[in-house]
């Protein structure tokens, strides 16, 4: 059995969200924990090499769901929630309104240290009927950004409910990777993200490492 620890921060601010509920999805039997004021929470101890999805909320961000294979050691990851009015903006503008029926997915790219990284982009296997969204400095999609600016972050509003394989480049065409062991896609390059209704999907530990 093996432990798993993390933290939830507010994807814009970089803040710690605390008292944010992290459940296992759909294992109702395990129970959910709440962060605390530095926004960490543990979760209780899996089996190594099982499937497992972590549903993350919190009353004014978005809910985030993340599938991941649970490694041999334990783990310790960073999701982050995005404000709420900040996907509402991003669903109504970019993704035609609120499809109930469909999720959305967020990713960000970062450095070694953590940093983001400015130029990365994103791309889907099958394609999303809307292209990816590049943030500004404000959170809010950037019309002069075909890459990502100084935060780092990409979204995909209103996406079909399902699996998805997503690949993080670099401006240099190098693949970024997740900060914690995904699915992998039909593409061994490539990440597999499921979508669900109503939902952000990104990849756990939610950052894909550049470099």
């Amino acid at each position: 059995m093996v432990e798993g620890m993390g933290t939830v921060l507010d994807a814009i601010s970089g803040d710690a969200v605390e008292t944010a509920e992290v459940c296992l999805f759909m294992e109702y039997d395990v129970g959910c924990v709440y962060t605390d004021g530095s926004g960490a929470f543990a979760l209780p101890s899996l089996p190594s090499g099982a499937l497992r999805a972590t549903q993350i909320g919190k009353s004014g961000h978005a809910p985030v769901i993340s599938w991941f294979t649970v490694p041999e050691s334990g783990w310790s990851s960073t999701a982050r929630l995005v404000p709420q009015d900040v996907t509402d903006v991003i669903v109504d503008d970019l993704g035609g309104g609120q499809d109930t029926s469909r999720g959305h997915i967020v990713v960000r790219a970062v450095d070694g240290s953590g940093a983001p990284v400015e130029g990365a982009s994103l791309e889907t296997v099958p394609p999303t009927q809307n292209d990816p969204a590049y943030l500004g400095d404000d959170g809010m999609p950037s019309p002069d950004l075909s890459a990502t600016g100084p935060n780092g972050l990409i979204v995909i509003p209103n996406v079909v409910e399902g699996a998805i394989d997503v690949r993080v480049t670099d401006a240099g065409g190098n693949n970024c990777l997740p900060d914690v062991v995904s699915e992998i896609g039909d593409d061994p390059s490539m990440t597999r993200l499921r979508v669900l209704a109503g939902h952000w999907a990104a990849a756990p530990g939610f950052d894909f490492t550049c470099g």
